[in-house]
This record gives structure tokens, C-alpha cells and sequence, in this order.
């Protein structure tokens, strides 16, 4: 006779995957959109209002990711949502390993582009 475990869902793995890819859409609009006239750093007068998808936040957010990982940084939108999309679909896997590999390969990246 098999035992049958029963398993506590709470759902907080699918809620956290909707998040995420929820902000991976946020951030694939403000990287497509950003403008460097949004910022006000770059150019006087700043763009009014912002020429970016999301806004000043948005133009502000892709200004300081191309900033500090280069072209490296279009890849965080896309490792958010592979993260969220095993969070959805395989809610039972150990996600930390995963995610280490995705920073990693954002860095990695980063860095192999800064050498081209």
C-alpha cells in the first residue's frame, strides 16, 4: 500500500512568477523606449514629459543598468523571465541554483561584451 503525502500549496511560487514577469515586461518596455534626452544628467532640458514607456522611473532604470553592466544588462529582462516562468510551471525545483546562474550569466555577458 502506497503512502500518500499530502502537500501544502499556498501558491506564493506562481504569485512570485507573476511578479516577475510582470517586471520583466516593465523593464523590456523601458529598455526599448529609453532615450538618453530622458535623463537629465545627459541633456538640459530633460525630455518633459519622458519620452520612455514607463516614465522618468523607467528612463532613470535603464540608464543606470546600461550604465553599470553595458549591453549585458538587456539580458535581465530575459533571465526574469525564465526565473519566473520555472516558477510558474515547475513549482516543486529548487530555484536559488538557477537563479545564481542567471546573475552569473548577466555578468558573464556583460563582461564578454565589454571586450568586443
Amino acid at each position: 500500500m502506497a503512502l500518500v503525502q499530502e502537500t501544502r500549496h499556498s501558491g506564493m511560487r506562481e504569485r512570485s512568477g507573476i511578479i516577475l514577469l510582470t517586471c520583466c515586461i516593465l523593464m523590456a518596455l523601458a529598455f526599448i523606449s529609453y532615450q538618453y534626452k530622458d535623463i537629465s544628467l545627459l541633456n538640459v532640458p530633460a525630455n518633459e514629459p519622458a519620452a520612455n514607456f514607463i516614465g522618468p522611473a523607467g528612463a532613470w532604470f535603464s540608464f543606470i543598468s546600461l550604465m553599470l553592466l553595458g549591453a549585458g544588462a538587456l539580458l535581465i529582462p530575459i533571465g526574469m523571465a525564465l526565473i519566473g516562468l520555472f516558477l510558474i510551471f515547475k513549482p516543486q525545483e529548487h530555484i536559488l541554483p538557477r537563479m545564481l546562474w542567471v546573475i552569473l550569466a548577466i555578468f558573464a555577458s556583460s563582461s564578454l561584451f565589454t571586450l568586443h
